[in-house]
């Protein structure tokens, strides 16, 4: 969601799991991730899931997606994955895709 647009519609990336950003540009602009940062998984938005799946596949050429979101579970800091971390890295790597990250096929992330 953003700020500048609370009286509007809401930007919801589902029904359970709001984000709020100051504005659309901000969201889509947004490069960074901050690893390890002792966050739970619904304060993980996609955008910054994305990003290190971005920084991820920067270093492996092709990567199973269940194999990528446990690297990318691991690298914020989950020692365990649970259906909580799957299910933010999921979309994670949804967004990636929307953003042209990566690529996915038969189950396998590759580099766009």
């Amino acid at each position: 969601m953003f700020i500048n647009d609370i009286d509007s519609e809401p930007y919801r990336e589902d029904l359970n799991n709001f984000f709020f950003w100051f504005d659309r540009e901000l969201c889509n602009s947004f490069s960074i991730y901050r690893p390890d940062s002792n966050r739970d998984t619904v304060d993980l938005p996609p955008e910054e899931v994305a990003n290190m799946i971005k920084h991820i596949r920067q270093e492996q050429i092709g990567l199973p997606t269940k194999n990528l979101s446990k690297i990318a579970g691991l690298n914020f800091g989950f020692t365990r994955t649970g259906t909580n971390v799957e299910a933010a890295m999921h979309r994670g790597i949804k967004t990636a895709q929307s953003k042209e990250y990566i690529k996915v096929e038969n189950e396998k992330a590759i580099v766009v």
